[in-house]
């Protein structure tokens, strides 16, 4: 019996990878089209794919990218398929719904631990 989904056993490789991909590619069209994200903006690509970032995290550039995409787009920005990047502290509360808000360590005291 062939579920939906199954790839037949007497398909080329070439035929194989082509299903693959393609499978890929509508999964992911769906999901650009009918994700709750949908709504946040930011790069064509990330609401694909996170292999946009790959060369900004290998070269060590991924927070200056961000910093750019949130003076281009604002507070809240898609930078993945099912990822948010959120500069407003004041969200955290309402994303994760927290009982105490979190606190940020200041760097005096951060410089002053480790000296």
């Amino acid at each position: 019996m062939m579920l939906a989904l199954d790839i037949p056993r007497n398909m080329s490789v070439s035929a194989q990878v082509a299903f693959a991909l393609g499978l890929l590619v509508l999964t992911r069209l769906v999901w650009r089209f009918f994700s709750p994200l949908r709504i946040y903006p930011g790069p064509l690509l990330a609401k694909i794919t996170h292999l946009w970032r790959a060369a900004y995290v290998y070269h060590g550039r991924i927070d200056l990218n961000h910093l750019e995409l949130h003076r281009q787009y604002g507070q809240v920005v898609r930078v993945g398929p099912n990822c948010l990047s959120i500069v407003d502290p004041n969200l955290i509360r309402v994303i994760y719904n927290t009982r105490k808000p979190w606190k940020k360590v200041g760097e005096d005291r951060l410089l002053s631990s480790s000296e």
